[in-house]
């Protein structure tokens, strides 16, 4: 029910607007700000929702599928949670999930399923894949306030040290290619299926760490470029995929001081540079335009069925505006 209650209140992301999400919110009377303050706080749901990804309440039932299943719902609530922007007399959600220590629990699930699905045999782990898709939404998401940058970048400075989170990335990154991988391998549909849902979250995961100068500098960006080439070889393309490649790569003002500076702009245009030389765009339109070949000749079935006259979409230029549209 609380996952159902979340989904309801909380706006797709792709209506959000980063820049001004006080769009999103309407207003609340001050009863209502009450209960939420009372429900996002240390007293609400997300401690609880947090104890099930960390398995504590269910220890004694550790291993079983309610175990999974529990984790799993416990993780959609924290999505979704965090993808809703309260007014701004109630408590950011986030404020709530890394104080509960949440940021932490998650990031160490989400090691920990990387690690299993390294080790596990095509087809299998379906669950495991799923709850990670969800922990990358999860830990991208909780990086959208200045609370959590806070966290998550800590005092890093000009030290040595990665930022806890860094290390992941890359782990994200190897998880990612091999959930593309697995398309082309011997597994159920049901894997492939979860593995190509699942791509666009750990894309859009590397695009959030990329915008924060104190963690890209700690990433290798031959490995993130190579990792990106190597999902865009599962097919069929799928559109979240092809928008997270989109966010990826937009050029737009960053929200965050750290990233605006000489530094951030020497490992953007490097980045950039790297997915030139790899051509990794020249993948993405390719893939695109055989997704575009493959719903045309469906079509063209289809109206052939019909008994209706078809007249090719290549002679009308779709698939030239499809390509000029992607290489812009």
């Amino acid at each position: 029910r609380l996952v159902e209650v979340l989904d309801a209140l909380a706006p797709a992301e792709s209506t959000v607007g980063a820049a001004s999400p006080a769009l999103a919110v309407p207003c609340f009377r001050e009863l209502v700000c009450d209960a939420l303050n009372e429900a996002l706080g240390l007293r609400g749901f997300l401690p609880l929702c947090i104890s099930y990804v960390k398995g504590s309440p269910l220890e004694e039932l550790d291993g079983s599928d309610l175990t999974l299943e529990m984790s799993f719902h416990a993780l959609m609530a924290i999505q979704l949670c965090l993808l809703w922007f309260p007014p701004t007399r109630v408590a950011l959600p986030e404020e709530t999930f890394i104080d509960s220590g949440g940021y932490q629990a998650v990031l160490t699930l989400a090691a920990d399923i990387v690690a299993d699905l390294e080790d596990a045999e095509p087809g299998t782990e379906f669950l495991g894949l799923e709850r990670l898709g969800l922990a990358m939404d999860i830990l991208r998401l909780g990086m959208r306030s200045n609370v959590g940058i806070d966290y998550v970048c800590g005092n890093t400075g000009d030290t040595a040290e990665a930022p806890p989170v860094a290390p992941l990335a890359i782990r994200a990154l190897e998880a990612l290619s091999r959930a593309a991988g697995s398309c082309h391998s011997s597994g159920s549909g049901a894997f492939q299926q979860v593995a190509i849902a699942t791509l666009p979250s750990a894309v859009r995961f590397v695009g959030a760490l990329l915008h924060l100068t104190p963690i890209a500098r700690f990433m290798s960006l031959a490995h993130v470029v190579h990792a990106l080439r190597a999902a865009l070889q599962c097919r069929p393309l799928s559109l979240p995929l092809t928008a997270a490649f989109r966010d990826l790569v937009r050029r737009e003002r960053s929200r965050h001081w750290f990233s605006q500076g000489k530094e951030a702009a020497q490992l953007r245009g490097e980045f950039y540079r790297s997915l030139d030389g790899e051509n990794v765009l020249n993948e993405l339109a390719l893939a695109a335009t055989e997704r575009v070949e493959e719903l045309m000749e469906s079509l063209q079935k289809k109206r052939g069925e019909g008994g209706q006259s078809y007249v090719a979409c290549k002679s009308r230029g779709m698939k030239d505006v499809a390509v000029e549209s992607l290489e812009e």
